[in-house]
């Protein structure tokens, strides 16, 4: 691995043999084996841990397991201490995507502090692949297809081109000791989920599915790299900046004859869904007066231009995250929780949402819905579009913007005051109900 290691670095001019490094140390089996073979290779090397207290004793342990290692190998260490729980509630984001957030920007301002030439983190070839289909089953067009960059400015991936069997092979020859995460085989998250039922799946169909997954990604990043360049080249013509507006000429957008690829370039850096960016494709040759949103921006269809603009701050994305089960909450939406046990009469009440506790996971997130939301409303089959439904529901559209949702792992669970999802619903395998109240 010493040898691959050393010649995938040069052949991706991560860094030079004089650099100063610093590596992202967990105390996992990745991290552990970046920071030997770096070190083994004779790079000047230091190490940053952060501690989020999500495991309590275990990220204690896990911080003082990589001090001891630091020690032992005479490396330098960076310890930060951070409350990724509060981060999470005050910037409106999960657990993960804050710890991700603190973590990078701390790595960040230690590489301008210290002058750090590089940032070396420890995703391999098997983390590449879960993230292609986490972006797959999300909808993210090729970009999101492209798998993760070896390199992104000072954030570099060395072993990005190792399989994690070939990771554990070189830990054990090197006997080199590491800490288990306990929450990686938990199936509460997506990653977990795709790793450790979806992949093997694959695999019984191909054998050889990782390595045609790994040739997907080269491609795909091929393609991107083409794709930008030509649609930048379109982009010039199609759209002009005016006072705090974008305006994009619809003709123009129209002779591309990519329209939907060309506003998936455009509109995906303004946060706007696949499937939203879809309505707005389909909506080109529609009427004036249509609107589409992003949790940021809004986008209005005005005959020959779609203009963007960003939403005011009183517009933009209402959410709350429940992280365990509260009594009741008053913002955004009087809400009342209860847990109950079988058997229990099933209320009728659009105002009353009764959920199989066992089919939802923590946090639970209540939001605005958005243009191009689905779900499954109880009693049907396949999934609907929130908007659709309203429109069958007949909702006026003043009431429309004003219209929640409850969402686990991404998914809704209730479209709040109308109808819960059908894949939550209580069955005669239920053991726990949980039910939520929206007061009038």
């Amino acid at each position: 691995m010493l040898k691959e290691t050393e010649k995938y670095i040069s052949r991706n001019n991560l860094f030079e043999k004089k650099s100063n490094i610093l590596v992202a140390l967990s105390g996992g089996i990745d991290s552990m084996v970046l920071l030997h073979v770096l070190k083994e290779l004779g790079y000047n090397v230091s190490a940053a841990h952060c501690n989020f207290k999500l495991r309590k004793s275990e990220s204690d342990d896990d911080e003082k397991f990589v001090a001891n290692i630091c020690k032992q190998w005479n490396i330098v260490l960076f310890v930060k201490q951070a409350d990724a729980n509060n981060y999470s509630q005050k910037h409106k984001c999960g657990i993960q995507e804050a710890a991700r957030e603190i973590r990078y920007a701390w790595f960040n301002d230690l590489s301008k502090k210290k002058l750090f030439d590089a940032v070396a983190v420890a995703h391999n070839a098997n983390d590449n692949i879960e993230t292609f289909l986490i972006n797959l089953v999300r909808g993210s067009g090729i970009k999101g297809l492209s798998g993760m960059p070896v390199k992104n400015k000072k954030v570099v991936r060395p072993l990005l081109f190792s399989f994690r069997n070939e990771i554990e092979e070189y830990a054990k020859k090197n006997k080199i000791p590491y800490r288990t995460d306990s929450s990686n085989a938990s199936l509460k998250y997506t990653r977990n989920k795709i790793r450790l039922q979806i992949i093997p799946q694959l695999k019984e169909l191909n054998p050889a599915f990782e390595e045609v997954v790994l040739r997907e990604i080269n491609l795909m990043q091929q393609a991107d790299a083409f794709i930008e360049k030509h649609i930048n080249r379109k982009l010039k013509i199609c759209c002009i900046q005016k006072n705090n507006a974008l305006k994009i000429d619809i003709p123009s957008i129209k002779k591309t004859q990519s329209s939907q690829l060309v506003l998936f370039h455009l509109l995906s850096k303004y946060h706007f869904s696949s499937s939203t960016i879809n309505d707005v494709n389909e909506a080109l040759s529609s009427q004036s007066g249509k609107i589409f949103f992003s949790p940021t921006h809004e986008l209005l269809k005005d005959r020959n231009s779609l203009i963007l603009t960003e939403r005011k701050q009183s517009e933009k994305k209402v959410e709350k995250k429940i992280s365990h089960i509260p009594q009741y909450i008053s913002s955004p939406l009087p809400l009342q929780f209860s847990v109950h046990k079988k058997p229990l009469n099933i209320s009728r009440d659009s105002h009353m949402a009764e959920i199989d506790a066992a089919k939802i996971s923590f946090p639970l997130t209540i939001r605005k819905w958005n243009a191009g939301d689905c779900f499954v409303p109880l009693g049907m089959k396949g999934k609907k579009k929130v908007s659709d439904f309203l429109v069958d529901y007949k909702t006026p559209l003043n009431e429309k913007r004003s219209v929640y949702v409850m969402e686990s792992e991404g998914e809704i669970v209730w479209l709040i005051g109308y109808r819960i999802s059908e894949k939550v619903k209580v069955t005669d395998q239920t053991k726990k109900i949980l039910r939520v109240v929206l007061k009038k």
